[in-house]
């Protein structure tokens, strides 16, 4: 991997107190806004390492450009291996005591991170989660709460607390938390070399490793819709990318050696739930990729891999026993038929209504077409 470190001189060294990641790759269009929005924090001792994937457009002229006018921006070039790498490098260089690993196409508020510094330092907190909302060129988008499913009431949470429904109320995505560095660094905890969700992995175990987490109500996160496909649209081009995922996740997960760790069933639900979604999403986008994906879930299913889950011994929602028993009585025709129903939608977006009639169908298909 070639790579070449823009260096800041020995008078602009201070140690920061927080660390900014930010891979970039090809964000001509957006990227001066972006680091705008960074460059005006009110937060001044910080870090932003700018690690350029290979760009082939103005992204670089733009980066080393900021790099070279603010020291707080290091700008370093390497070629093209994925974001997660571009993150895993910039690990290594990380010198402030908190790390933020952002995005390039996004916009902060001014105040992100002298919030998130002051509220993790007030509440002695491992990570500290904020909030965020949608915006685009696309008029509707603007305003709209990121992920409000999983947002907890404002507060201070330790292990104990958020233990039976861990991987429900925490978001995947690592830009709308400050982390403490140790958390990761001394605990080995990396970002996984997979072609998407390759930050699950480092934000759940991260997440897990937190003595304490703040949440706090405040919208510093501007995240950018509306820029085309993303990968999780061509996820049929590399479909086992999620079993990878979930394959660390529970390694990791029965690896902990914590006084307090999130519930066994809240991990198993939280599979069960991505697992299912997946195989429906590759439905809709790729019958071979989906089929690839349903037989390497059911040999791991069928193992003791899900051996309690397919007891249903573990799970506690009615829904979640249900995506289990679908897996052991429903074939790979069954689910390609229930899928096929124009009422139904996305399955990532589903509805009350729309999961009523997928339970309906899916009942249909254990009958039609039960596994052998």
């Amino acid at each position: 991997m070639a790579i070449k470190v823009y260096e800041q001189s020995e008078a602009e060294t201070l140690t920061p107190e927080i660390s900014i990641i930010m891979p970039i790759y090809n964000a001509e269009s957006y990227l001066c806004d972006t680091l705008n929005s960074i460059q005006q924090q009110s937060f001044e001792n910080f870090e932003a390492i700018l690690v350029d994937d290979g760009s082939t457009d103005d992204t670089s002229r733009i980066a080393r450009c900021f790099a070279e006018r603010d020291h707080r921006f290091v700008y370093i070039k390497k070629t093209n291996s994925g974001a997660a790498l571009s993150r895993n490098l910039a690990i290594s260089l990380i010198r402030g005591k908190y790390s933020l690993f952002l995005d390039s196409d996004d916009l902060f508020d001014s105040k992100l991170l002298e919030i998130l510094y002051q509220t993790a330092l007030r509440s002695d907190a491992d990570v500290c989660i904020c909030c965020a909302d949608l915006f685009s060129s696309v008029p509707g988008d603007l305003g709209k709460r990121f992920a409000p499913g999983a947002r907890m009431p404002q507060g201070v949470y330790d292990a104990s607390s958020l233990s039976a429904c861990f991987y429900q109320r925490v978001t995947t995505v690592p830009w709308d938390k400050l982390i403490r560095t140790s958390v990761f660094r001394e605990n080995g905890i990396l970002f996984q070399n997979i072609r998407y969700s390759n930050d699950n992995y480092f934000v759940l175990m991260s997440l897990a490793h937190a003595n304490r987490i703040a949440y706090i109500d405040d919208v510093l996160v501007h995240y950018r819709v509306g820029l085309g496909s993303s990968l999780r649209d061509t996820m049929y081009k590399d479909p086992l990318c999620d079993l990878v995922m979930l394959d660390a996740l529970r390694a990791g997960y029965f690896a902990l050696n914590l006084p307090c760790v999130p519930s066994r069933s809240s991990l198993e639900e939280f599979c069960l739930d991505v697992a299912f979604k997946n195989l429906f999403t590759l439905l809709l986008q790729n019958r071979e990729a989906a089929l690839r994906f349903y037989q390497k879930l059911i040999d791991e299913f069928s193992s003791t891999w899900y051996i309690d889950v397919k007891k249903y011994s573990v799970l506690h929602s009615t829904k979640s026993r249900f995506k289990a028993w679908c897996f052991s009585h429903v074939s790979f025709e069954g689910f390609a038929w229930a899928v096929n129903a124009p009422a139904l939608g996305a399955v990532r977006s589903i509805g009350i209504s729309e999961w009523k009639k997928l339970v309906a169908r899916l009942l249909v298909a254990a009958l039609k077409y039960r596994r052998k």
